[in-house]
């Protein structure tokens, strides 16, 4: 049974006192719970689970394949084409958000070999003065 200021803390009373926090303390909380399951964890596995992440399922792979062959062959229908171009927009949106992660990897790889914590990212709101231009203001996210 974990310890807490030397009294000892049930599973239970520990969940309960998570879910009386604020959204930003379960949010904060949250990014420390991550951190602190990942300790020991290899940045090849980290990179492999992401990589895993944004795969296709299983059955769009299959289909992306299938109508990729056809479309080599020059068989593939036009309601066969918009599919695949559907399917291939997916596959694009997958990877620009995995590479985001992947980035987003390697800078805190950087940054734990360095000896770094990483930082909390600071709130921004939008100006209405600046917004046309996508100018942020500290305080709100938009």
């Amino acid at each position: 049974m974990p310890m807490i200021q030397g009294t000892q803390v049930t599973v239970e009373e520990l969940l309960d006192a998570v879910a009386k926090l604020s959204p930003a303390e379960q949010a904060r909380f949250e990014r420390g719970f991550k951190t602190l399951c990942q300790r020991g964890v290899s940045l090849k596995e980290k990179v492999a689970r992401c990589a895993e992440s944004y795969k296709l399922l299983p059955k769009q792979q299959g289909r992306l394949r299938e109508l990729l062959d056809k479309n080599k062959e020059g068989l593939i229908t036009s309601e066969e084409g918009k599919e695949l171009d559907a399917l291939l927009e997916e596959l694009d949106r997958r990877n620009l958000l995995l590479a985001d992660e992947m980035q987003k990897l390697a800078h805190q790889a950087v940054h734990e070999a360095e000896g770094y914590e990483p930082c909390e990212a600071i709130p921004v709101e939008r100006s209405e003065q600046d917004d046309s231009a996508g100018m942020y203001k500290q305080g709100e996210i938009s």
